[in-house]
């Protein structure tokens, strides 16, 4: 099976939540995804790292925050999405 990073790129949207549980239910085992949400505030959930992001530096820096997902990825399969999709 293949082993998948979900980059959610936030500065704090309330669909973070929703968004990971929608990953969670796709019954991929835990062992191969991990989640990754930069920006917005903290967020403790299983398989899922929250990177913070100063937004003083440059607001909305998405690319920067991308690069963040793809640099911190466990795995060479990685989905980057914003933090509206579901």
């Amino acid at each position: 099976m293949k082993q998948w990073t979900f980059g959610i790129i936030t500065s704090g949207s309330a669909f973070v939540s929703q968004m990971i549980d929608s990953i969670e239910s796709q019954g991929i085992p835990s062992d191969c995804y991990e989640v990754i949400v930069v920006g917005g505030p903290p967020i403790s959930r299983k398989n899922t790292k929250h990177i913070p992001f100063d937004e003083s530096q440059k607001t909305n820096w998405i690319t920067k925050k991308k690069m963040i997902v793809c640099e911190q990825a466990k795995f060479e399969n990685v989905v980057l999405t914003h933090d509206y999709l579901i």
